[in-house]
């Protein structure tokens, strides 16, 4: 599953990203414990939490990603 914005479009990873660094920041906890909130695999969100990682190069790679880029 994806988390979906507001506007029912499915997320791409880097917007899941960083969604779920908002809901860590906002909420506080562990990756444990937004997995379960989010009702997704703790691998999952890791994974996308470690995209945040990238620092400059997650806007070259959101920008790839993006459909007519």
């Amino acid at each position: 599953t994806q988390l979906i914005t507001n506007t029912g479009k499915l997320l791409t990873p880097v917007e899941e990203a960083r969604a779920m660094a908002e809901l860590m920041a906002s909420r506080g906890g562990s990756v444990t414990d937004l997995a379960a909130y989010l009702g997704k695999p703790v691998t999952t969100v890791s994974q996308r939490l470690n995209l945040m990682q990238l620092g400059p190069w997650l806007e070259a790679l959101h920008a790839r990603l993006e459909p007519g880029a």
